[in-house]
């Protein structure tokens, strides 16, 4: 899969300190999450993909999309190895994603998933991660992190934004912790899922601790 340039994490993180992203943050629709109360935000579907272009997608049982680039790059690489109903619907969110974190470089992946991958309750160890699942059963997440019983699920398409470890440290805000979730069981028979995740590339990770 082509990768687009990826900047140095230093560059990334000049960015987002030289963005005015406050302003930006506090009338932007995910502006919930700067509520240290709130570990996720579930949001509906942003937009419709038909039946068959998911399928089509989800017949190749080992696709996978993995890249890394600016917003402007990834929609060259969207456009250029997926069909139009999927950038159209990824390309938003992208745009949504860099006006709320004031990142420059993001990372996507989407890909068909046919096991029980991250199956057991974890924390991301990132800033904010994006995850949908365009086919198939949605993650599920904690209501309440104290309790495992209190688990909820993400429904058809609908956009799931997770807190990581790195939210608040990131942002400059105290109080804030992670979302802990995990992929729903999968058994042979079940449906593929098809994942979109849209997160921080590992190098800003690592640059933050």
């Amino acid at each position: 899969m082509v990768r687009a340039s990826l900047d140095r994490a230093q560059g990334l993180r000049a960015s987002a300190l030289a963005h005015d992203g406050e302003a930006i943050r506090r009338q932007h629709p995910w502006r919930a999450l700067l509520d240290p109360q709130v570990a996720c935000l579930i949001l509906p579907a942003s937009g419709e993909v038909s039946a068959p272009v998911l399928e089509a997608v989800c017949a190749t049982r080992d696709f996978s999309m993995r890249v890394m680039g600016t917003k402007e790059q990834l929609s060259c690489i969207l456009r250029e190895e997926l069909a139009v109903e999927l950038a159209d619907y990824i390309e938003p969110l992208l745009q949504d994603y860099t006006a709320f974190t004031a990142v420059s470089v993001m990372r996507v992946r989407l890909e068909v998933i046919t096991s029980s991958a991250c199956w057991k309750w974890h924390e991301d160890y990132t800033t904010l991660r994006l995850i949908t699942t365009l086919h198939g059963a949605g993650t599920e997440y904690l209501s309440d992190p104290d309790r495992r019983d209190a688990i909820s699920q993400c429904q058809d398409r609908e956009i799931g934004l997770f807190k990581g470890k790195l939210f608040g440290s990131y942002f400059g805000l105290e109080g804030h912790s992670a979302c802990v979730h995990r992929s729903p069981p999968w058994t042979a028979g079940d449906r593929p899922r098809l994942l979109l995740v849209i997160d921080t590339p590992q190098d800003f990770e690592i640059e933050q601790i």
